[in-house]
């Protein structure tokens, strides 16, 4: 599920928590979770709609001004059945945390030539 940049920073400021997608099968579901470049979002809910179940509430919600704007969106985009995919944001992605760890312990750097030994012996 991608994101415009906009709407990533407004989705990591808690400003949006629900969007909408047509797909012919969900690619998210309740309980998951998704990354993306602002951190890991909180997957809530998955469910099945109709354009006309959209409210003005929701489309704020998902970022847009009006429910108008919201739907012109959604009709440039393939797929059959639409889906409201509630979520929050949870935590900034782990990974950045780790790509900036550039200080292994000895024991750190023991246990990847470990790993590595194993994998060439394959």
């Amino acid at each position: 599920m991608l994101f415009r940049a906009a709407i990533l920073e407004k989705i990591a400021r808690g400003k949006v928590t629900i969007a909408f997608r047509y797909w012919r099968r969900p690619t998210v579901k309740a309980g998951g979770r998704l990354r993306t470049s602002v951190g890991e979002l909180a997957i809530e809910s998955v469910e099945r709609c109709e354009p006309a179940d959209i409210s003005e509430r929701d489309a704020r919600a998902a970022g847009f001004d009006e429910k108008s704007q919201l739907l012109a969106e959604l009709d440039q985009r393939d797929g059959s059945k639409l889906y409201r995919i509630t979520f929050h944001f949870s935590r900034a992605d782990p990974r950045v945390a780790l790509r900036e760890q550039d200080r292994l312990k000895p024991a750190e750097i023991e246990k990847i030539a470990t790993t590595l030994d194993r994998l060439a012996g394959c």
